[in-house]
């Protein structure tokens, strides 16, 4: 008598192969009956590699995480100017990825969010000089975006002349 059989897999498995009495990885198999036999199907559960996209900040190695399994957090990443804000679904942004209830079912990318450093810009003149100091483009909120480019334009008082700058910048 002939048969076939046909392994189907749960969820989040693949097939591997036919072992016992007949090794094959064929799926469905069919064979001839001509005596006892015993057949095993085996299966294995599936991993998935999920991918960091650092967006500009310091590499994340890959994971491959076995289906159903939790993704373990990696090291936050670095970028220079800029503050980590979390992992996220896509790249919009719009979903966090949560490492404590989020599980891995296929292959994924996990999107680092940032947010931009602000730093405060303070020009003072030395009291016992006379004149003053613009400042181009004026800050609303007296900090400055990272990179923000400004320009100072010292203009001292009549009978005085500019000598430099000092502080966090040094310049003439």
């Amino acid at each position: 008598t002939e048969v076939t059989l046909t392994a189907t897999p749960a969820e989040g498995y693949h097939f591997v192969g036919w072992s016992g009495d007949v090794t094959s990885t064929d799926n469905p198999l069919t064979l001839t009956i001509d005596s006892d036999k015993t057949i095993t199907a085996t299966f294995a559960i599936n991993t998935y590699t999920v991918t960091f996209d650092s967006q500009g900040g310091s590499e994340v190695e890959p994971q491959i995480v076995s289906y159903g399994e939790k993704v373990v957090k990696p090291a936050d990443p670095t970028k220079t100017g800029y503050t980590f804000a979390g992992w996220y679904k896509d790249a919009n942004f719009t979903e966090a990825w949560d490492f404590d209830t989020d599980v891995v079912t296929s292959d994924i990318t996990l999107y680092a969010k940032w947010t931009i450093n602000t730093y405060t810009l303070t020009v003072t003149v030395d009291p016992e000089d006379s004149g003053t100091v613009s400042l181009s483009p004026e800050p609303t909120d007296g900090t400055y975006d990272y990179g923000t480019e400004v320009t100072l334009t010292a203009t001292p008082a009549e009978g005085y002349h500019f000598v430099g700058w000092s502080g966090d910048v040094t310049s003439t």
